[in-house]
């Protein structure tokens, strides 16, 4: 399926505060990664962070928002296989081209997918 449904959507508190305190943590400029491996079955939930403090203006977090959901719309077979949280924090202070953002959230995804490769 190529949507990006509510099911794929991180959205309990509960969750949301486990991947912070508990995911392991890494970084692919522009985005900071956390990732939390989950029971057999559960699928991959993502959960998008723009904060106020780089873009002050609603339209600007949003525009990011938009970019990271279609990337991840595209590609996310990469990471179809895996059971996890994942929360995909913006780190920059400005706002990437298209072909950007797809870039760097291919590499994030390749090593989401190999699991092996996220730090301890």
């Amino acid at each position: 399926m190529m949507g990006f449904g509510k099911a794929e959507h991180l959205c309990s508190r509960k969750d949301t505060d486990l991947l912070w305190s508990e995911g392991k943590k890494f970084t692919v400029y522009p985005f900071r990664v956390v990732v939390r491996e989950r029971e057999e079955g559960y699928g991959v939930k993502l959960l998008i962070v723009v904060r106020k403090r780089n873009f002050h203006h609603a339209v600007d977090r949003n525009r990011w928002r938009r970019l990271i959901r279609e990337a991840y719309r595209r590609q996310k077979a990469v990471v179809a296989g895996r059971d996890a949280d994942v929360g995909i924090m913006v780190v920059s202070d400005e706002i990437f081209e298209y072909a950007k953002v797809y870039a760097r959230l291919q590499k994030v995804l390749e090593r989401i997918a190999a699991g092996d490769r996220l730090p301890v």
